[in-house]
């Protein structure tokens, strides 16, 4: 290109025609910048193409995270339920005096077990290394962003009850249950007159319905979120 516009020039000099020079060197210039523009779009295009193709492959990622979350969050529901449904039925017994039967039995063994934290986060944490930014999206950007904000709060709380809570509710009904067979009752009749091992049972049945709630809370949540990421992968 460089060379044939130089011999449009020396042509143009010796033959004296300055205008018709100008003109041509206008047009170089302006190939040059178009070519130059032409090149950068080329490039913001590849960069653009390369940021797509992290995007959907965290995208992807974040979605296996989000099934197995949602998979443990339905499986702690149940749990919890269950957990706190045991504990009132419990305190229901003791404070009413009734009769030890097999079913209350299996109830006890189901007192004191540890609280499940969330704690899947891989895939977060390197989309906040490369940077929200990358999620285009601003509907999945917010929703990644507000749940994986409520994970954190919410094993902090598990993390509280674990650590101090249960150990103060272990130490109480330790005393009282035989830990070693399925948390059977020492001395069932001296628990119902036991107010303080049935206000523990109480607390336990309190934390598990405030978990069910809040579990309750954040599952419509995962289903909407997966629901818009599957949208976007289509």
């Amino acid at each position: 290109m460089i060379p044939f516009f130089r011999k449009i020039r020396k042509k143009m000099a010796d033959d004296n025609r300055p205008l018709k020079y100008a003109r041509y060197a206008i047009g170089e210039i302006v190939l040059v910048v178009v070519g130059i523009l032409i090149a950068l779009q080329i490039n913001n295009w590849n960069e653009d193409r390369k940021e797509r193709l992290i995007e959907n492959e965290i995208l992807s990622d974040l979605l296996i995270d989000l099934n197995k979350d949602l998979s443990f969050m339905q499986d702690a529901a149940v749990q919890e339920k269950t957990a706190s449904d045991y504990s009132r039925s419990i305190a229901y017994a003791l404070e009413n005096r009734l009769p030890m039967s097999d079913s209350l039995k299996m109830k006890f063994y189901s007192i004191a077990s540890p609280y499940a934290r969330v704690s899947n986060e891989s895939t977060y944490e390197n989309l906040k290394t490369i940077g929200f930014g990358i999620i285009k999206n601003k509907d999945i950007r917010k929703g990644v962003q507000e749940l994986y904000s409520y994970y954190k709060i919410f094993d902090k709380m598990t993390d509280l009850f674990n650590d101090e809570f249960l150990l103060t509710i272990n130490k109480e009904q330790a005393e009282h249950l035989m830990v070693n067979k399925g948390n059977y009752p020492r001395d069932y009749e001296a628990l119902k007159d036991d107010f303080v091992f049935i206000n523990t049972v109480h607390d336990q049945a309190n934390i598990h319905g405030y978990r069910l709630h809040s579990i309750n809370e954040v599952i419509p949540k995962l289903n909407a979120l997966i629901y818009i990421i599957e949208k976007e992968l289509e």
